[in-house]
C-alpha cells in the first residue's frame, strides 16, 4: 500500500514559510493540490519537501499559481525550474492534465476550474458575481495586456475535464488518485453556501461543479481537491465502490483551518 503526504491551499505567499513536518514513517510521495505560491514560486516548497523526504512531489496548479503572471510566460519559466530542478536530482512533476505513477498508483491531476453550471438557473449572474469578486479575472493574464476571463476559464475547465476522463477511460492494473483544485461535487460544498439569497448560491458556481454522472463509473480510489478553505473529506459510493474525496487545506491565516501538515493518505 502507497503512502502519501497530502496538501493543498498552502498559499505561501501569505504565510512566507511552511515547517515541513518530520514523519514517523517514509512516503512513497507528496501530493499538493494547488495554491502553493503565486509570481512563479510555487515550485519552491515542493522542491524542498523532494529534498527532505527523498521521493517524488506531484504537484497541481490552483487558480493562484498564475496570480500576477503571463500564463504562457509562468508555462515557460516552469519548464526552466523543473529541468533545474531535476538537474538536482530532484523529482518533481506538474501535471497540467496529465497522468503519472507513483509506486503502482496512477495519479490523474488538473486544476478543473469549473463550469458555472452547479446551479444552472444562476449561470448569468454567477458570471456577474464571480468575475467581479474573484481576484482570478484581475490578477491572471494571457498576454502582457490581457486578463483572464470566464470564457478563458470556461475553455480551461472543458480541457482539463476532458483530459481526466480521457485518463480514466485508459485501463490501469492498480489504484487510482485524481487529484484536481477545484471541487468536482456539490456535495463538497459546506453546507451553509448552499443556504441562502439567489448571490450567495451563485458564488458557488465559481467554487464547484457537479460531475457527478461523468465520474461514478470509473474505478476512482481517491479524489484529492482544494480551493474552498473548507469542508471535510468523504467517500460517496460509486459504481465500483466508495470514493474517497480527501482534502487537507491550509487556506489564509486568518481562517484558523484544521489542517494537518502530517496527514498521509494510504492507497
Amino acid at each position: 500500500m502507497a503512502r502519501f503526504l497530502v496538501w493543498s491551499d498552502l498559499h505561501d505567499e501569505f504565510w512566507g514559510g511552511f515547517d515541513l513536518p518530520d514523519l514517523s514513517a517514509p512516503v512513497d510521495g507528496v501530493l499538493i493540490a494547488g495554491d502553493t505560491h503565486t509570481l512563479g514560486r510555487h515550485l519552491e516548497i515542493p522542491a524542498q519537501a523532494a529534498r527532505k523526504y527523498g521521493c517524488p512531489v506531484v504537484v497541481i496548479w490552483g487558480n493562484h499559481e498564475p496570480y500576477g503572471t503571463v500564463w504562457s510566460e509562468l508555462l515557460a519559466e516552469e519548464k526552466h525550474q523543473l529541468a533545474a530542478l531535476r538537474g538536482e536530482g530532484l523529482d518533481i512533476r506538474v501535471l497540467h492534465g496529465a497522468a503519472t505513477e507513483i509506486a503502482g498508483v496512477r495519479i490523474i491531476g488538473a486544476t478543473l476550474w469549473t463550469d458555472l453550471q452547479l446551479s444552472p438557473e444562476f449561470d448569468d449572474l454567477a458570471r456577474i458575481m464571480v468575475s467581479a469578486y474573484m481576484q482570478d479575472y484581475r490578477a491572471i493574464r494571457t498576454a502582457p495586456d490581457t486578463c483572464f476571463t470566464i470564457d478563458d476559464m470556461l475553455d480551461r475547465h472543458a480541457q482539463d475535464k476532458d483530459a481526466i476522463l480521457a485518463a480514466l477511460r485508459t485501463p490501469h492494473d492498480g489504484p487510482t488518485v485524481v487529484m484536481t483544485h477545484h471541487l468536482p461535487l456539490r456535495e463538497l460544498i459546506t453546507p451553509w453556501r448552499t443556504i441562502g439569497g439567489h448571490e450567495k448560491l451563485a458564488m458557488n458556481n465559481g467554487f464547484a461543479s457537479d460531475l457527478w454522472d461523468e465520474i461514478r463509473g470509473f474505478d476512482i480510489d481517491t479524489w484529492i481537491w482544494g480551493h474552498s478553505h473548507e469542508g471535510e473529506s468523504r467517500a460517496i459510493k460509486g459504481d465500483h465502490g466508495p470514493i474517497r474525496f480527501v482534502t487537507n487545506q491550509r487556506g489564509y491565516p486568518v481562517e484558523g483551518n484544521e489542517f494537518d501538515p502530517a496527514f498521509v493518505l494510504e492507497d
